[in-house]
């Protein structure tokens, strides 16, 4: 797997009250944004190869979505909990794609897990 070295941006623009949510990767960190807050995540000691690795990130990044997000948008209200689950899954998705690694990405689409000892 290469990792991205270069910084690279990511802005996805989201329903409602919330105005920008983005995605920031260099490296093995990335960084979660939704306007004002943000979190980031470092996944430098994570073997990525592995199954539980690639779990153990994919917690950690809806850990931080929910973290930015529920500053920007209290899920107090059918509106609200819309716009914070439609704002956490932004960045989750973001996140996901930029970090490009097969597992993680099958993970987030839902599609299962992907065989980490093929070599295809």
């Amino acid at each position: 797997m290469k990792l991205r070295q270069n910084m690279i941006a990511y802005t996805a623009a989201l329903a409602g009250t919330l105005g920008l949510a983005s995605v920031s990767h260099a490296g093995t960190e990335i960084q979660l944004r939704a306007d004002e807050p943000s979190a980031v995540v470092r996944y430098s000691e994570l073997d990525l190869s592995s199954d539980s690795s690639v779990h153990a990130l994919y917690n950690r990044i809806q850990d931080a979505a929910w973290r930015v997000c529920v500053r920007e948008v209290l899920p107090d209200s059918a509106p609200n909990i819309i716009d914070n689950r439609n704002c956490r899954q932004t960045l989750v998705d973001s996140a996901v794609d930029q970090i490009d690694q097969p597992a993680l990405t099958a993970l987030d689409t839902g599609r299962g897990t992907v065989d980490l000892t093929s070599s295809g």
